[in-house]
């Protein structure tokens, strides 16, 4: 008997995570691992989820769905990984890792979210399983960095909430800087 393919493999890998994150993200993928991990497990739903939007929603809704799983979603990974790296990791100097070990994380945290993605496009429901999904998608996240950093899960929920903070606070100043700039700008004009 043949063994299971890559993607076969993947997937396989994708429900451990989903149903049991303590034993199935002990170990940190690379950076290309994490994205093939990604794209491969991302397939079903994608072609799932397309299917559905264009009998419920129509071509727009399908796009979308498509270019969150495609693009948006990987993007944010990079950078929320990189976010949570530089404030955490060399701001606070709370761990010592590699970045490409939180990105592996972090891909293990979207992994609940990809698999049930697909049922966005039914009302209510959809949204209601893709909500809980987040939710154990953020848990099996900090069970990553626990992992993967070597820390305390709750040092792991710490860090990722004291990120979270200091983001809202870089934006909430970058915003009042540009309030302030603009009013002083009207007021100069005279508007």
């Amino acid at each position: 008997m043949a063994g299971k393919s890559t993607f076969e493999a993947y997937l396989e890998k994708a429900f451990n995570v989903t149903l049991s994150p303590g034993n199935s993200t002990a170990k940190a993928m690379s950076m290309r691992n994490s994205l093939r991990f990604y794209y491969a497990i991302m397939v079903i739903p994608l072609i799932l989820g397309v299917l559905i939007r264009l009998l419920l929603g129509g071509p727009a809704a399908a796009g979308m769905l498509a270019l969150s799983l495609i693009v948006i979603v990987p993007v944010s990974l990079f950078v929320n990984s990189f976010v949570y790296h530089i404030i955490v990791g060399r701001l606070f100097n709370l761990y010592r890792s590699d970045y490409w070990k939180v990105f592996s994380a972090f891909t293990y945290g979207v992994v609940p979210v990809v698999l049930v993605y697909w049922l966005i496009g039914i009302p209510i429901l959809g949204l209601v399983i893709v909500g809980l999904s987040a939710i154990w998608g953020y848990i099996v996240q900090i069970i990553a960095l626990s992992n993967i950093l070597r820390m305390t899960r709750l040092r792991a929920f710490v860090t990722t909430l004291l990120s979270g903070v200091v983001v809202a606070i870089v934006i909430g100043l970058a915003s009042l800087i540009t309030a302030v700039g603009v009013f002083a700008g009207m007021h100069i004009l005279g508007v």
